[in-house]
Formats: C-alpha cells, sequence, structure tokens
C-alpha cells in the first residue's frame, strides 16, 4: 500500500463478477460467524438503553426519539437513539431483531471497508486488489474482537458510528474517482461528484449523531485526500476547500450533543471523575498493546476489563512502543507515505478514549472495532508482499489459503464467543473466570443470580466483590437486596445504611432502605426514605412507584396520585407509572379512571400482568365480570403462577355462579401456597356456596390453624359446624369467634340461633338482643327474637 498514482488501470478495472462473488462471500461469512448472535438476551446496559428508554417507543413525534434520556449509553446520540425506535417500532423488545439490525450493520460496514481498500489498492496492486481488500474484509468481519460491538446490542453506537465513518470515506472516494476525466468511461458523462461528496457528508453527519469518536472523520478524509487522491495541500484547497469545510462543520452539532449530554452518559468519564490525566495516560500504553496482541492472538476476550491503575517499569515500557509508533507514524505523515495514514487512523479512533480518562474502564474491546482495520491492512499487505517473488497464480493460490484459513479460525472463534452472550448469566460468568480481580464482575454477576432466583450464589458473588472493594456502595445495596430476598430483613437493612454511608446521594440505596423499612413495620422511617430517594433520584420511575405505593398503604393516596401525574407529565410512555397512579385511584375508589391507567400501561407494555390484574380487580367492583375474567386469564397466560392473578379468578368465577371452575382455580391456587390462610378461607366459602359443607369445615379449618386470630373464618365455621349439625362444636366456635369479633352482628345471632336450638332460651335471647343493639336493621336477628319471645310466653 503505497501512494504512488499510475496513470492506468481504473479503480474499477477488475471484473465485476469477482467484486460481487467477493461481496458476496464477505456477506456469508458474516453471517455463518454471526448467525448465533441472534438468540442473545438484552445485557448489561441494553434494558435500561431499550426496555427503560421511553423515547424509543414511537417514531412520531421526531423531536421526542432525537432527544434521547439523559444517564444512560444513548445520551447525546440521536442517531443511535433512532436506530433502536426503529426495532421498538417493528418488533417490541424481543432481542432478536435488535441483533438483526447489529449483524446487518457490521456486513454492510465490512462491504463498505472492502470498497475502500479495492479502490485505494486497484492503481498500485493492478488484478490482485480484489483479493487483498477481500482478505482485510473478511479478516475484519469475522475477527472475534468485534464481538463486542457486534453481539453487545447497545453497542451498535460503535459498529453504527464505524459504518458511518467508512461510508463518509468510501462517498469522498467515489466522488474523487468521479471527478477524475482520466478514468476510462468518463468521457462525455456528466460527472456525479456532488451526489458522492453530499453522500459522504451526510454520511459524517449521521455518525456525528451516533458516537463521538466519528470526531476525527474530517481529519481522516483530509489526510486521505492528501496521500491517495491530491498531490499537495494547495491542489485541495483549489479543488476541493468546499468540501472539506463542510466535513469540518460537522464538528459543530457534534459539540452540541456533547455539551447538551453534560457528562451525563453514566458519569464514567471526563477530566472531572476523579483520575488524573497523568494517571490514564499511563494505562493507554498497555491498553494499546494489548488491543494489538489481540488483534494477532485473540484470547483471553473480556468483556469488561478492571480499573488497571498500572504502574512500574511494564507500564512504562509500553507506553515507551507506543510512543514510538507514534512518532514512526507522524514521520510516515510528514512523507505522505500510506503507512503514516494507516498509522493516523489507528490512532485517530483509539483518541477520544485514550486521551479523555475513564473511571470505570481503562479500556474496552469495542473500541477497537475501527482501529481493527489499518492494522489488517497492514498485516495483509505484508504478508502479500512477502509472496511477492513467486509466480502469479501461485501467490494468489497461496494467499488465499493463508487469508482464508486464518478466517475460518477466527470465524470459529467468533462463533464460540458469541454464545458468551446468550444472558447475562453467561455473560458474567465468563468475565469473572477471565477477570476474577474485577469486583464490577462479581457484582454483575451477582445481579444476574439474583435475577435467576439463584439468592444464595449471589449473596456470594456481592461478598466477593466487597472482599475486593470494600467501599464499593452498588455492591451494598444489592447484598442489600439478596439478603431481603432471603427474609434477612435486620441483615439487608444494615447493608443498605452501609451503602448510603459510602454514598449519600445514592437514590437507589434510600429507595431499597425504605422497602426493607416498611416490611419491618417502620411505615413513617419507610416514608423518609422514599423522599429522599425521589429527591435524589426523581426521574426513576421504580422509586416514584415505591414512594407512591407507600402513601397509598399511608392512607395518602391524594399525594400518591399527585405524584405519579407530576412524574407521567415527564415520562408519558413509562407503564410503571401508570400502573402505580391506577392502584393509588383504586385505593380511592375512582374505578373508572383506574381502568384508563391499567390500560394506558398495558398499550405501553403489553405483557404487563400485574397491570392485567389490577385492570381486573378494576372491572370487577364496576360489575363487568365477564371482562374481568377476561384479564385474570390474560395474566395467568404470561405468568401462570401469579398468584394473585388466580385468587381474583377463581372470586370472580364464584361471583358468577361458575362454582366448579372456581373450585379448580382454588385448588390450583392452593397447590402452590398451601400456607395462605386466606386463599383456605376463600376455598372454603366457595364450598360452602356449592353445598359441599364439610369441605368447606376442613378448608375453615386449616386457615384458622395457620391463623388462629382469623376472625371471620371462626365465625364461618361456626355457621358451617351448626349446619351440619354439630351444635356442640358450633357453640364452642361461636364464643371463640365472638372473643375475636365480639361486634360482629351476625355472629351474636347465629350463636343465639344455635343455643336456642339447644334449648338455652335465655342466652340466646341475649345474643339476639346484643345482635340488634349492634345492628338494629337486622332483619334475621329481629325476626329470631320475636320468635324466641313468642315461644316462652307460650
Amino acid at each position: 500500500m503505497n501512494s504512488t498514482r499510475p496513470t492506468a488501470n481504473p479503480p474499477g478495472h477488475e471484473s465485476r463478477a469477482a467484486t460481487l462473488g467477493a461481496g458476496a462471500l464477505l456477506v456469508v461469512a458474516g453471517l455463518l460467524s454471526y448467525g448465533n448472535s441472534l438468540g442473545g438476551q438484552l445485557v448489561f446496559d441494553d434494558p435500561s438503553s431499550i426496555l427503560e428508554n421511553p423515547t424509543i417507543r414511537h417514531l412520531w413525534p421526531l423531536t421526542t426519539v432525537l432527544s434521547p434520556p439523559s444517564g444512560i449509553t444513548v445520551t447525546g446520540r440521536p442517531i443511535l437513539n433512532v436506530s433502536l425506535a426503529v426495532n421498538y417500532v417493528l418488533g417490541g423488545a424481543t432481542p432478536w431483531g435488535y441483533h438483526a439490525l447489529n449483524l446487518l450493520i457490521h456486513v454492510l460496514a465490512g462491504l463498505t471497508l472492502f470498497g475502500i481498500v479495492r479502490r485505494t489498492l486497484a492503481r498500485s496492486l493492478r488484478g490482485e486488489s480484489t483479493v487483498v481488500a477481500l482478505a482485510v474484509a473478511l479478516l475484519w468481519t469475522v475477527h472475534p474482537l468485534q464481538t463486542e460491538a457486534v453481539t453487545y446490542l447497545i453497542q451498535r453506537a460503535e459498529s453504527l458510528m464505524g459504518l458511518f465513518y467508512l461510508l463518509t470515506l468510501y462517498g469522498f472516494i467515489r466522488g474523487t474517482e468521479a471527478a477524475d476525466p482520466t478514468l476510462p468511461g468518463r468521457t462525455g458523462l456528466r460527472s456525479p461528484r456532488r451526489w458522492w461528496f453530499a453522500f459522504s457528508l451526510l454520511a459524517c453527519l449521521g455518525g456525528m449523531g451516533t458516537k463521538e469518536v466519528m470526531v476525527s472523520a474530517p481529519v481522516i478524509v483530509l489526510l486521505y485526500d492528501r496521500i491517495f487522491v491530491a498531490r499537495s495541500f494547495r491542489q485541495i484547497w483549489q479543488e476541493r476547500r468546499w468540501y472539506h469545510a463542510a466535513l469540518a462543520a460537522t464538528w459543530l452539532p457534534l459539540l452540541w450533543l456533547v455539551a447538551g449530554a453534560g457528562g451525563d452518559r453514566g458519569g464514567t468519564s471526563g477530566f472531572d471523575r476523579g483520575v488524573s490525566w497523568g494517571a490514564y495516560l499511563l494505562t493507554q500504553g498497555p491498553a494499546i498493546v494489548t488491543y494489538l496482541r489481540l488483534t494477532l492472538w485473540p484470547r483471553p476476550l473480556v468483556f469488561y476489563y478492571p480499573v488497571d491503575w498500572v504502574h512500574g517499569p511494564l507500564a512504562w515500557g509500553e507506553t515507551l512502543v507506543v510512543l514510538l509508533l507514534a512518532i514512526a507514524t507522524l514521520r510516515a505523515l510528514a512523507r505522505a507515505t500510506a503507512i503514516g495514514f494507516a498509522g493516523a487512523f489507528f490512532f485517530a479512533i483509539l483518541a477520544p478514549s485514550s486521551l479523555v480518562p475513564g473511571a470505570e474502564q481503562t479500556m474496552a474491546e469495542h473500541r477497537m472495532y475501527l482501529a481493527l482495520a489499518p492494522v489488517l491492512v497492514l498485516l495483509v499487505l505484508g504478508f502479500h508482499r512477502a509472496l511477492g517473488r513467486v509466480a502469479f497464480e501461485q501467490r494468489l493460490a497461496l494467499f488465499a489459503v493463508g487469508a482464508g484459513g486464518v478466517a475460518l479460525c477466527f470465524g470459529g472463534l467468533t462463533w464460540a464467543r458469541n454464545r458468551v452472550y446468550r444472558s447475562a448469566l453467561t455473560l458474567w460468568t465468563d468475565t469473572v473466570g477471565t477477570a476474577a480481580r474485577n469486583p464490577f464482575a462479581h457484582y454483575n454477576l451477582g445481579v444476574a443470580l439474583l435475577t435467576a432466583s439463584r439468592v444464595p450464589e449471589a449473596i456470594g458473588q456481592f461478598r466477593s466483590a466487597l472482599d475486593l472493594d470494600s467501599g464499593y456502595a452498588p455492591a451494598h445495596d444489592s447484598l442489600g437486596v439478596a439478603l431481603s430476598r432471603s427474609g434477612r430483613i435486620a441483615e439487608a437493612t444494615a447493608e443498605y445504611e452501609r451503602a448510603i454511608g459510602l454514598q449519600p446521594n445514592y437514590g437507589r440505596a434510600h429507595m431499597n432502605l425504605g422497602v426493607a423499612l416498611a416490611a419491618a413495620g417502620r411505615s413513617r422511617d419507610a416514608l423518609a426514605q422514599f423522599e429522599s430517594a425521589a429527591r435524589l433520584d426523581p426521574g426513576n420511575p421504580a422509586v416514584v412507584v415505591n414512594y407512591g405505593g407507600a402513601l397509598v398503604s399511608a392512607n395518602r393516596a391524594p399525594e400518591a396520585i399527585r405524584l405519579y401525574e407530576g412524574a407521567l407529565r415527564h415520562a408519558p410512555n413509562v407503564p410503571e407509572l401508570h400502573f402505580g397512579l391506577a392502584a393509588a385511584l383504586a385505593a380511592l375508589g375512582r374505578w373508572s379512571d383506574a381502568i384508563t391507567h391499567d390500560q394506558a400501561a398495558l398499550r405501553e407494555r403489553p405483557a404487563y400482568p400485574e397491570a392485567h390484574v389490577n385492570l381486573g380487580v378494576a372491572l370487577a367492583n364496576l360489575n363487568r365480570i365477564d371482562e374481568a375474567i377476561g384479564e385474570f386469564q390474560a395474566a395467568l397466560r404470561l405468568n401462570s403462577g401469579n398468584t394473585e392473578a388466580r385468587a381474583n379468578l377463581a372470586a370472580a368465577l364464584a361471583a358468577q355462579q361458575r362454582l366448579a371452575e372456581a373450585i379448580a382455580e382454588y385448588r390450583q391456587l392452593l397447590h402452590v401456597q398451601p400456607d395462605k390462610p386466606e386463599f383456605q378461607y376463600n376455598v372454603a366459602g366457595v364450598l360452602a356456596q356449592a353445598g359441599d359443607t364439610r369441605g368447606a369445615i376442613e378448608h375453615y379449618q386449616r386457615a384458622l390453624a395457620l391463623k388462629p386470630d382469623y376472625a371471620d373464618a371462626s365465625i364461618n365455621l361456626a355457621f358451617a359446624l351448626a349446619r351440619d349439625g354439630r351444635g356442640r362444636e358450633a357453640i364452642a366456635e361461636f364464643e371463640r369467634a365472638l372473643t375475636l369479633a365480639p361486634g360482629d352482628s351476625d355472629a351474636h345471632n347465629g350463636y343465639g340461633a344455635i343455643l336456642a336450638e339447644s334449648g338455652r332460651l335465655t342466652e340466646a335471647q341475649r345474643q339476639f338482643e346484643e345482635a340488634l343493639r349492634l345492628n338494629p336493621d337486622s332483619a334475621d336477628a329481629r325476626e329470631n327474637l320475636e320468635r324466641l319471645r313468642a315461644a316462652r310466653q307460650r
């Protein structure tokens, strides 16, 4: 690869069939290497940018899509957000579609790289530019170092930016070819140069709206122009100054986007992140040397490298190597050579992440997505030159076998690497295996285990993270969540308090502490924590939902409604907020309004079983029982283990006198949760309604065994015993029931009736009189009293 400009052999002189065949081979290789990535799930930052991103739910209004939320990967990257919105509109949150578009972007980038290298080499390699360009693009496409940028969904930021970057350069190359009157086939034709240049500018603008690494594109295009097209910068000024000025003008929207983001993409990078520039820069020598090693030997690959503030002779030595490479690049650029361009391209891509300190990662494999291309170009050309003295046919055969063999190995490694991204659990298990001293990896593995309900293992991983970094507040917070799920509320509370002590402004820890305090019955203290969480993290729907729920539990539903309505003004498409508002409205008996918001929650998230349940409850309270049953059944289709849905379904069926179906639902419920006294009580009621008095007695007794002070169960058991002719037992049960609920008029009336049957008339009369005192409108008690008095008078 050099800057010599022969006047013969135009860039398009090789066989069109060979070019199309090479492109087809690239597509097939990409699909084969990444085909198994389509089954991967959302991992790490994917949910926050996809599931929790309300701005991608619709493509209109466009201003919403172009204004992604703050604090996540898409912040300040509107074109990336648009691409996610396209996926969401077409397929919702199903990961398959996102993976398919990521793969399409990557394959298109590989094809564009092939076009760039082929057209750049065509004048110097004559008949071999296609095969050399194919080798470069093939190795780049299937290289396992690319998996993080392709298979990890939200790193579409890197691959989409890479595609725009390559298209910018490709459009420029085509524009300059179209303008060259010496190329065969151009005589007498109207030059399409302006369209290719316009295409290049649009691609550059798209890249600026995708990721900040695009910042170097105008400089790289200018260097390409000087090294491969123009003979001097004077010629560039004379012929293409307006194009390059327009390209540089795309920096303005990038500056605007960066300023708008305000460093608010999770607070992980910038000069104000507590990391000195010198300390961070010293880590980049070893990082770049590692990148180069992984280019040749891509093992082991690590999804999330630990923060490594390296020191000592080795770090200085690797930094010196990188410094020498940079000096060599500058010298080659001064001579306007192709090697200088390759070096400049490599360092330009890595410069943003190498020069701006990052507090969480000192290196990441996705940063090599584009930087891998110039390294592979130099390696492939070196191999090609090593075969220079071999006959043409033999050289092509050896070259094809060598490059093809390496590509086959790389493709197999990529296929294997994609399997690591199948789930958060597989990803973080692999990361812990390759970076055992990384507390962040242990922490995220703990989160994945907790999500999979493997709570004891999650606790172990959180403790491992804290052994490596005892000041890691998120690990204390998540350990608290795991302990809370194990029923160890006191220990969980202590962990939340440690997290807050380390990081007082940690909104999620305040929220979780509030949940723990509420579980411990400390409602007032819980509300105080929820208030702190809402103040510190007002945009977090989980905080609003928990705070609103606590207000409802504290009989402050009007305040909860105001809280939800305020949150919905800023985030109208968050289903949890609609769900919470519906629950608060239901607490005030505003069933129609509750239905409106439950339905809104389901529009935003159709697979939301809890919203189906609450919607069913609201419908049932408006006597729309058939619709309510449909909602409870929908909830069970989504989650067959949802006991609240099944209990409400059974109650609704019973209300329609579909007693056999109701009993069947209660039986399933009790199979899952036999120790729930309310379920035992409810099935007893339906059995009694169906005429199965003995079955009802059995379940009332089970309810009381689980909850001895269950007054309603005791009262109904007494009535059931009376109906079954077991008068003595009924009297004993009524006596117990009235110690539990002395103010229950029906219980006094029932007790009086069984006493009267036993001949204890005086006691029976006192019970009827007490029943009427408690409820003067009780017709049964009045009739019983009158009959008793009449009988006694006779």
